[in-house]
């Protein structure tokens, strides 16, 4: 549409979705993001996600781009606790993060290991290693099995690898 900048962004219904009315002009990267979060219990805090979280305090009349200091980017949904908006979970490319204080601090819940592959490739080792490209998180590779006689799968020390090597000398 070759007017889409001047009609895209954040929209409001009062009716029930009878009518719409646009309230802001931010869309960013509505191909891949398009996510726009009320908090539950106060309409007045908006969230729209991107590379960047955007939030609002006033019912989504201005935004500010730091909703995510000290979060990964890439920010792809968000959970608004419907009791207490002050809690949220928001998912990224770096895995899930918590915050209880309305965006001020948040922690990486790191307990998952949480990975999008974009490449795997394995090499004609005994036993085999397989390698692969994360998504903003580096090259990783490592024993398809462990080499001990141990159990419970490969870990760290069998040998690792981070960073570099898909595609080289495999």
């Amino acid at each position: 549409m070759a007017r889409g900048h001047e009609l895209g962004g954040v929209y409001k219904s009062s009716d029930g979705g009878e009518s719409w009315t646009r309230i802001n002009s931010l869309n960013p990267r509505p191909m891949y993001f398009s996510q726009v979060r009320v908090d539950p219990s106060d309409e007045k805090y908006l969230y729209v996600l991107g590379i960047s979280l955007y939030r609002s305090n006033d019912g989504g009349k201005t935004f500010r781009p730091d909703g995510a200091n000290g979060v990964h980017p890439d920010q792809h949904c968000l959970w608004i606790d419907p009791k207490d908006g002050r809690h949220m979970i928001v998912g990224c490319d770096g895995g899930f993060y918590a915050t209880y204080d309305r965006m001020a601090n948040w922690d990486h819940l790191c307990t998952a290991a949480i990975g999008q592959f974009y490449h795997v490739a394995v090499d004609h080792k005994v036993p085999y290693r397989v390698y692969g490209g994360l998504q903003d998180n580096g090259s990783w590779g490592g024993p398809s099995r462990t080499q001990r006689e141990r159990g419970g799968g490969p870990l760290n020390e069998d040998g690792l690898v981070v960073g570099g090597v898909c595609g080289v000398g495999l």
